[in-house]
């Protein structure tokens, strides 16, 4: 028998994700060398911790808006502000969060540049059964500040998982 002794839910998930990989591969498209051991651990502790930086800023940030950003390109302000007004990005994060069905919330976003006085800022207003609701998300919180581990998996995730991928388990698939 042995016992293991964990002091918080950041320890209780690298464990967690230390037992899940092993025996465990993927394959992020036909005809590539599966991703094993130590680099799919840490997958997988990026995405625990882009989860547990939206439970923490629900309260905040709209988690559906949060969520939304972890499956995307990684938003960048260099990038947006290159694009000008028109935001490819943008447009594939709100085609994203509109998917739902009649009596859904609807989400119309938009890039704000830095200027003297305000930093660059992603700025979401969310319809929703005729009530109004905006949200204006300070770029550098995805950079350096509280949402960082957004960006992370999201660099980690953009075009890893392509045409023919497989999650392996010991003999299962």
């Amino acid at each position: 028998k042995s016992e293991l002794y964990l002091k918080d839910d950041a320890a209780l998930n690298a464990y967690l994700a230390s037992s899940a990989v092993e025996g465990a591969a993927l394959i992020p498209a036909s005809d590539e060398p599966p991703i094993t051991g130590e680099a799919l651990e840490k997958l997988l502790l990026l995405f625990a911790g882009a989860k547990e930086a939206i439970a923490r800023n629900a309260h905040r940030y709209d988690p559906a808006l949060l969520t939304a950003l972890i499956d995307l390109p990684p938003l960048d302000v260099v990038q947006l502000q290159a694009e000008g007004d028109v935001h490819p990005t943008l447009d594939a994060l709100q085609a994203v969060l509109n998917r739902g069905t009649l009596g859904t919330a609807r989400y119309q976003l938009r890039f704000d540049p830095a200027t003297d006085s305000a930093a660059a800022s992603l700025v979401s207003v969310r319809k929703h059964m005729g009530e109004e609701f905006t949200q204006v998300l300070p770029m550098g919180a995805f950079e350096s500040g509280e949402l960082r581990p957004l960006r992370e998996v999201a660099l980690a995730l953009h075009g890893l998982v392509r045409e023919g991928a497989q999650i392996l388990r010991g003999n299962k698939s």
